[in-house]
């Protein structure tokens, strides 16, 4: 039996039922560039989950540190023999952000809840971001009118990841403790050793 292949959503797909799931502000973890100012909305039109017309801005982040270095520092690299090589002044530049604020009502793409919406685990494999953006802007355009999706993590699966849309609102999240730098954070130690990163 051939594989079932990815499709888009379907075109009553805003009349259907969107499961939906509540996520607590200060679960999230992101890894960023940017010391202050998060969370930050791009609009580049160039990551799985982003809008392809550039009309809203979206936000990635993880449910675990390990998730967030993973899908930022790694997402780009294949591995040299079982190790990542990672330059180290990447590492230097980035920022490791908590948050606070209200719950988070997201759409649940993940396990049954997304297989019943005509989706499958290829979602976040695909290479192909042109489904994945379409799926978005369906969600993004739902009555539910979310604040964003929970999805398995390419590279940390079956660990969660978050994708939050910029509505041209406060989100009512706020940088729960000052940055830290990746860097010099005892849980990056760990996560580096446990995720196979050697510096380059």
């Amino acid at each position: 039996m051939p594989a079932r292949p990815l499709k888009s959503p379907a075109r009553n797909f805003g009349t259907l039922e969107l499961p939906v799931v509540t996520v607590k502000a200060e679960r999230l973890f992101r890894i960023s560039s940017y010391e202050s100012g998060e969370p930050h909305f791009g609009k580049t039109a160039s990551h799985r989950f982003d809008d392809s017309r550039r009309e809203y801005g979206t936000g990635y982040f993880g449910l675990s540190l390990a998730t967030a270095v993973a899908e930022s520092l790694l997402h780009d690299l294949e591995p040299v023999g079982t190790r990542y090589l990672v330059a180290a002044d990447e590492v230097k530049r980035r920022s490791i952000h908590r948050f606070e604020g209200r719950d988070l009502a997201l759409a649940d793409l993940t396990g049954q809840s997304m297989n019943i919406l005509g989706a499958h685990a290829g979602l976040f494999g695909t290479a192909n971001y042109s489904i994945p953006m379409r799926w978005s802007r369906a969600i993004y355009a739902h009555p539910a009118d979310v604040d964003g999706i929970l999805y398995v993590s390419r590279m940390m699966a079956p660990n969660l990841a978050v994708v939050l849309f910029d509505r041209g609102r406060s989100i009512g999240l706020t940088q729960r403790t000052p940055s830290r730098a990746l860097a010099s954070s005892a849980a990056f130690a760990k996560i580096r050793k446990d995720l196979r990163i050697a510096y380059s």
